[in-house]
């Protein structure tokens, strides 16, 4: 579902930025946090180590608004379609979480100048940035299969179990 506002389309799912959320053409644009840049730091470079199903970060707008580049796709949200509750939607996210995990290892996330949000973040921290936040509607599909990961807000360091 979609509202056009002028060239703005908003994009709905999610709690937290609902209605917030809208694409500009190839663009995302979304409120912005105090972990945004440490969030587009992860988010360059696991998209560097193979994971193109990570937005690539653009910048902060002028009126203070996150610009990704919008990843094509579907994303369900509810009440979800059936494709998006079969057996291999499902094993196809785990599968996209097990190589996002493997596209993290290599960024430090203790690295200085980088703050998290602690929200809903592990508890005992861990060695990778965790999404935090997996559900259907952070999940991009293309043909029933699950290819990007959306909504980075509650990423931070944690375990991959």
């Amino acid at each position: 579902m979609v509202e056009h506002a002028g060239d703005e389309e908003v994009l709905h799912g999610g709690v937290a930025n609902r209605g917030q959320v809208v694409r500009v053409g190839p663009h995302v644009l979304r409120p912005s946090s105090p972990h945004s840049q440490s969030i587009f730091a992860f988010l360059r470079d696991v998209r560097a180590a193979g994971l193109g199903g990570a937005p690539r970060p653009v910048g902060i707008d002028a009126d203070g608004r996150e610009r990704l580049e919008f990843i094509e796709g579907d994303a369900p949200v509810a009440p979800y379609p059936g494709w998006a509750l079969t057996d291999q939607a499902l094993m196809s996210v785990t599968e996209l979480v097990a190589r996002f995990h493997r596209a993290s290892a290599a960024f430090d996330p203790a690295r200085p100048g980088l703050n998290w949000n602690d929200e809903i973040a592990d508890p005992r921290g861990g060695p990778i940035v965790c999404h935090n936040d997996i559900c259907l509607e952070n999940v991009v599909f293309r043909q029933g299969l699950a290819g990007g990961l959306l909504d980075f807000d509650f990423c931070a360091p944690g375990r991959p179990v």
